[in-house]
């Protein structure tokens, strides 16, 4: 089986000891299902990681929107490492860069835009399995834009399988945070704690002045504790909630694209290298890498 941290990009390789074993359905799709859309099963002479440029639109916009899950969620440990070592450093009197509050916003941005991805991901088999199988297998939520267009924004559910409850609630979760961090105010660390009840009213400028103004209750023993909770752990609990959430979203098409590879000559024709692309060796490739240099 291909292997994300042996045969994958630069950046798959560097994440995937992370990404992979807490989301095993990505990898296993990616193996089956975006591998044979580049060269890497090629012959010799054009063997290499490349999406083959002459794929149907239809197989690459999966193929974008699973990458770019991906991405994000690379983002979300690595960030989430940064936010472990500002605190880290705090503890030994040390400066971070970046600073916690930065790590923070960073981590619920690429969290936000992971399920943002997945919907997209939803909406691009969607479009496959329209075309192969006459049918839709996700119901995802659009929205209207000014220019008469409409904007995928959600995956309601799976058609005919589990529910997404879980992914729901990590999504208001972490969007809880995103939004305040994004349009309303900063959320801080506390000695390597966040806020986790009533953030709104514990996030921000003031919140010092008022640990300050009322010390007496807030060292009073649980108080504290109560409305806040380790940055870190927390951060864990909610990316792995988010994950759990995807996972079903990625088992169900991985077993949708299994049976059309199985069952449908039209669908298994993406395999076959285009004419004009097999002039393509990996020396091409650097070659166009290196425009602009």
């Amino acid at each position: 089986m291909w292997r994300m941290s042996k045969d994958g990009d630069t950046f798959e390789k560097r994440w995937a000891h992370r990404v992979c074993p807490q989301f095993p359905e990505l990898e296993q799709f990616w193996a089956k299902h975006v591998v044979p859309l580049t060269f890497r099963d090629a012959p010799d002479e054009l063997r290499s990681k490349y999406i083959r440029p002459s794929v149907k639109s239809h197989f690459i916009d999966y193929a974008d929107a699973n990458y770019a899950t991906f991405f994000h969620l690379a983002q979300c440990f690595y960030w989430r490492d940064q936010v472990e070592e500002s605190i880290r450093a705090k503890e030994f009197g040390a400066k971070s860069d970046p600073i916690g509050t930065e790590a923070i916003y960073c981590f619920f941005s690429h969290a936000v835009s992971a399920h943002d991805s997945a919907a997209q991901f939803a909406d691009s088999v969607n479009t496959v399995a329209k075309k192969y199988l006459k049918q839709h297998i996700f119901q995802v939520r659009r929205s209207e834009q000014h220019s008469g267009d409409s904007k995928v924004i959600g995956i309601n559910g799976i058609i005919g399988g589990p529910n997404l409850r879980r992914l729901h609630a990590a999504v208001r979760a972490t969007k809880e945070y995103r939004n305040l961090v994004v349009h309303e105010r900063i959320v801080y660390l506390q000695n390597g704690y966040l806020p986790t009840k009533r953030i709104k009213d514990y996030a921000g400028l003031r919140t010092l002045g008022r640990f300050a103004r009322d010390y007496q209750r807030w060292s009073d023993e649980g108080q504290f504790e109560e409305f806040f909770h380790p940055a870190v752990p927390t951060l864990d609990s909610l990316l792995d909630r988010l994950i759990s959430g995807l996972r079903p979203i990625w088992r169900t098409t991985t077993s949708v694209f299994d049976r059309l590879e199985r069952d449908n000559r039209d669908f298994d024709n993406r395999k076959i290298i285009a004419q004009k692309d097999r002039c393509l060796s990996e020396d091409a490739f650097k070659r166009a890498r290196s425009l602009g240099t």
